[in-house]
């Protein structure tokens, strides 16, 4: 007999059935989703074994069926959720990022996967941090607001293995997941790792994760530019084509009322140790003047003397050191009014923003498209 659980995910609300331990287990992972008050879901996952062979399971859910080994239909319903949520949530844009909170200042961990994210997540989890997420965050324009969605966090056999060395199992509160013997990624919840549980926080610090050297277990971090930033995020977010040229606004607003750090992991204790230490310090950043003007096929957010240029068509964008910066602003400026105002002549940032590929090559009528914004 299948057990039944509905769960909500964002604006997505979906429920898993499934039978025996294996119900048990994917209960314990997604309870931080648990919603016992709906009548109706948008979407199903049903689990069966398979009597003609216990060593795999039908996974079902959006009208197909598909054949895995128990452990990885978990892993199948996570990946299955993650494109779902981009689905149901069209009025965010959505980052690939983790993000928790201490003292209600929000901390979100930007990295490519297999950096470390995770165990990192986990390590700051097992710390009593609060928990919104380890994969997807959405941002609106306006604010450094973060919403996340408190799935389950995903821990391969090599997390296990650090967070071991580093608690050495001795708490009294060590959770009995972390004991398990891994040989595939396991999916943990947030909560059962000692997490408070939101599914909202001002973000007051971004940092842009990278592996250490291996040898090296103490962290390191050091300050890197608005602009920067911001063009690191674009890389990492996961509809940014769908959401169009006003994510970048999202993106500039994150960063401008954030501390923007790049972060070199050490060991999980080590990481989770220097985290804290940057929350209990932190200050909040200095307002920051933003302008968005939109100049032909670019979209350029000035932030005080850095910026960062858009291409709207392809979504590339670069970051523009403050002298260059002034320059294409002084560009612009001067682009918009009749050429016998101009007072002084043309710049050669745009030649530049063509050999990049941002602006488009041929030569269009040189007048904004769009008002700046304040």
């Amino acid at each position: 007999m299948l057990a039944k659980q509905t769960y909500s995910a964002g604006p997505l609300r979906f429920g898993i059935g499934a039978s025996g331990p294996l119900a048990a287990r994917l209960h314990a992972a997604f309870v931080d989703l648990v919603d016992d008050s709906l009548d109706d879901v948008d979407e199903w996952f049903i689990v069966s074994d398979r009597v003609e062979d216990p060593r795999s399971v039908e996974l079902a859910f959006s009208g197909a069926t598909m054949l895995r080994a128990p452990e990885f239909a978990e892993a199948a319903i996570v990946s299955a959720l993650n494109r779902m949520i981009l689905d149901y949530d069209p009025q965010r844009l959505h980052l690939h990022a983790a993000c928790l909170g201490l003292h209600g200042v929000g901390v979100v961990l930007a990295a490519r996967s297999g950096t470390g994210k995770s165990t990192t997540t986990a390590s700051l989890a097992l710390d009593g941090w609060t928990y919104l997420s380890d994969e997807s965050l959405g941002l609106r324009g306006g604010s450094a607001r973060v919403e996340g969605v408190p799935k389950p966090i995903s821990l391969t056999p090599d997390a296990f293995d650090l967070l071991r060395a580093d608690e050495g199992g001795q708490s009294a509160n060590w959770p009995a997941v972390l004991d398990r013997m891994a040989t595939h990624k396991v999916l943990c919840s947030a909560s059962g790792l000692g997490a408070q549980i939101s599914d909202s926080v001002d973000c007051g610090i971004v940092a842009l994760l990278a592996r250490g050297d291996g040898a090296q277990s103490e962290p390191r971090v050091e300050a890197t530019s608005i602009a920067e930033m911001v063009v690191e995020l674009l890389g990492l977010t996961q509809d940014f084509g769908r959401f169009g040229p006003t994510g970048l606004d999202a993106l500039v607003d994150l960063c401008c009322n954030s501390r923007c750090l790049r972060m070199t992991l050490g060991t999980p204790l080590a990481t989770a140790r220097l985290l804290r230490r940057l929350v209990d310090d932190h200050v909040p950043p200095p307002r920051v003047h933003v302008e968005i003007i939109d100049f032909m096929n670019t979209r350029t957010a000035f932030m005080q003397e850095e910026a960062v240029v858009l291409n709207c068509d392809t979504m590339s964008a670069v970051s523009l050191l403050p002298s260059t910066a002034a320059c294409w602003y002084d560009e612009i400026s001067q682009s918009v009014m009749p050429e016998s105002d101009r007072s002084t002549p043309a710049t050669d940032v745009s030649d530049l923003l063509r050999e990049l590929g941002i602006l488009d090559p041929s030569t269009p009528d040189r007048e904004a498209l769009g008002n700046g914004r304040n």
